[in-house]
C-alpha cells in the first residue's frame, strides 16, 4: 500500500515520484537482462564458431592426410607395375637367349685315322723275340725303362723304313750295326766264357711295352744309337745314349 502524502496545496507529488523512480528502475533492468542477454549469445557464438573452426581444420587435416595416403597407394601401385613389365621383359629376353642355335655340321665322310698302334705292323717269331730280349740287355742293361724302349724303338724304326732290313732278325744280325748281337754270338759259338749282362723280366716288359704301345720315346725316323755322337744327326739323349736320324 503506498500513502500519500498531500502538500500544503493539497497535492499528490510524493505518488509522482515513486511512479517515476520505478519505471526508471524497470527500464534499467530491462537493459542490463538486454545486455546480459547479448552477452550470453555472443559467448555461445563465439564458442559455436570455434568448434566449427576445429572440426573444419579437423576434418581438412583428415582429407590431407587421405589424399597424402591415396597419392602414397598409387605410387606404390604403379612401382609395383613397373617391377611386374620389367620382370616380364627380363623373362622374354632370358628365352629368346635360351632358343637353340642350329649349327651347320659338315660331315666328312673319308677320314684317315692313324693306328694306335705305330708297331702294329711289326710280327716277330720267337726266336726273332729272344734275340731281341738278349740284345737290348747286352746293349742298354743299366739303362732305365725309356732307354731300352729306345733301343727297341731303334730296331722297329729300321723294320718300318724302306732303307733297312724288315724284319727284326734281319734287321739284328746286319754286320757291324748291334754290338750286342755280336757278342751274343761270340759267347753261344764259345769265345766268350762269360758276359757283362743277362737278359731277364725288364726286358721283356719293355718290349711288351713297346709293342702294345707303340713309338713313345723317339720319332719315327731314330735309327742310331751309341754311347756317344756318332752317325746320324738331330740328337736326343735318353741316360747314357744318344739317338739319331739318319743324315740325308
Amino acid at each position: 500500500m503506498i500513502h500519500v502524502q498531500h502538500d500544503k496545496a493539497g497535492h499528490g507529488y510524493v505518488l509522482t515520484k515513486v511512479k517515476v523512480y520505478a519505471c526508471k528502475c524497470i527500464a534499467e533492468a530491462i537493459i542490463a537482462i538486454g545486455l546480459i542477454a547479448s552477452l550470453v549469445f555472443l559467448s555461445i557464438a563465439r564458442d559455436n564458431a570455434m568448434g566449427r573452426a576445429d572440426a573444419m581444420q579437423a576434418a581438412a587435416e583428415e582429407h590431407k592426410a587421405n589424399e597424402e595416403r591415396l597419392v602414397n597407394e598409387l605410387t606404390a601401385a604403379i612401382e609395383q607395375k613397373t617391377d611386374i613389365e620389367n620382370a616380364l621383359f627380363e623373362e622374354k629376353n632370358a628365352k629368346a637367349e635360351l632358343k637353340p642355335e642350329i649349327i651347320e655340321i659338315e660331315v666328312i665322310k673319308e677320314v684317315e685315322v692313324p693306328p694306335l698302334n705305330d708297331y702294329s705292323d711289326i710280327k716277330m717269331t720267337e726266336e726273332e723275340r729272344d734275340l731281341l730280349w738278349w740284345v737290348t740287355a747286352l746293349e742298354a742293361k743299366e739303362q732305365p725303362d725309356v732307354g731300352q724302349r729306345g733301343v727297341i724303338e731303334v730296331v722297329f724304326n729300321r723294320v718300318q723304313s724302306p732303307d733297312w732290313p724288315n724284319t727284326v732278325e734281319k734287321v739284328l744280325t746286319q754286320k757291324g750295326q748291334f754290338d750286342g748281337y755280336d757278342v751274343l754270338m761270340e759267347y753261344r759259338a764259345g769265345k766268350r766264357s762269360k758276359l757283362y749282362a743277362y737278359p731277364d723280366e725288364k726286358e721283356a716288359k719293355n718290349i711288351d711295352f713297346v709293342l702294345e704301345h707303340g713309338r713313345t720315346a723317339l720319332p719315327a725316323d731314330y735309327v742310331f744309337f751309341a754311347t756317344y755322337k756318332a752317325n746320324g744327326s738331330g740328337f736326343l739323349q735318353i741316360a747314357d745314349h744318344y739317338f739319331a736320324k739318319a743324315s740325308r
